[in-house]
């Protein structure tokens, strides 16, 4: 069993992957700036810009995962320099402190970071991982990209589009569509992204910049999403409203799925249908 180090265990993705990692035996250590005790799992108040302190964690640790950072889409735009520093910079501490080593360094990324969309997300998300490249080409530094799909689950901060759809069709409220409803999302239950890092943990890719994509096999449109919450909350309405004044939207094909899939033995679990079941759930508790 490992010592595994998780930034943000505090937060939704990366509180799913903790929890997953310490029931299965590791010895866990959760690295965040709130608390949130987990048993069975050490905290570590701080900051992942505090450069001291995380280069003696990894010292301390066999693998990192590298939740913690700028996470909020819809915010980014409010302080963009703010995402920039907490992913890009946060991802460069950690890779200086783990070169020249074997330990196993996880990225949490995203499989929109080549959709030129315009969005400071994607930007310092792929610049991350343009980081990473580097420190393997300059010091043979390894290191494994977790590109995430659109991660939902009754632990995530019900701010994305499943929660909103559920909450609001619960509360006999319309379910507002933005544009045509085209848009186009892979769907994955934060339980299957854990189960993916525990695999990944134990599998080992070869030396070098690995990426893995972790995210939900069927190509799921909003509109596909509305018409899943009508059917199981009879008396739901959809609204069609003008497309709203935004950037870009994520969009184009997801690569490398297939490959993942055979690479750590996996597939998601979750469907999209058990997992709206599961949120319509939660919220009626």
């Amino acid at each position: 069993m490992a010592k595994v180090l998780v930034t943000g265990g505090s937060g939704f993705i990366g509180g799913y992957v903790l929890r997953h990692l310490a029931q299965n035996g590791h010895q866990v250590t959760n690295f965040d700036m709130l608390s949130k005790p987990v048993s069975g799992v050490r905290e570590v108040i701080g900051s992942i810009l505090d450069r001291t302190l995380m280069a003696e964690l990894v010292k301390e640790h066999d693998a990192i995962f590298h939740f913690a950072g700028f996470a909020n889409i819809n915010k980014v735009k409010d302080d963009p320099v703010a995402c920039l520093e907490l992913n890009i910079m946060s991802t460069a501490y950690f890779m200086d402190a783990v070169k020249r080593t074997d330990k196993l360094f996880f990225l949490a990324s995203s499989v929109y970071v080549h959709d030129d969309n315009g969005h400071f997300y994607t930007t310092s998300k792929l610049c991350a991982e343009k980081v990473c490249r580097n420190y393997h080409q300059l010091f043979g530094t390894g290191s494994c990209l977790l590109r995430l799909g659109t991660v939902y689950g009754e632990q995530s901060r019900h701010e994305d589009v499943i929660s909103l759809f559920v909450k609001r069709a619960l509360q006999k409220q319309p379910l507002m569509i933005h544009g045509g409803g085209t848009q186009v999302r892979n769907f994955i239950h934060g339980e299957d992204v854990a189960r993916a890092c525990g695999l990944a943990l134990t599998r080992r890719g070869e030396d070098g910049v690995q990426t893995l994509i972790l995210a939900g096999e069927a190509d799921v449109t909003i509109n596909d999403l509305a018409l899943k919450v009508q059917s199981l909350i009879p008396g739901t309405v959809i609204s069609h409203q003008p497309a709203a004044q935004r950037v870009k939207d994520y969009s184009g094909a997801i690569e490398g799925l297939t490959e993942t899939y055979h690479a750590l033995q996996w597939r998601p679990q979750v469907g999209i249908d058990e997992g709206v079941k599961r949120m319509i759930g939660h919220f009626r508790q």
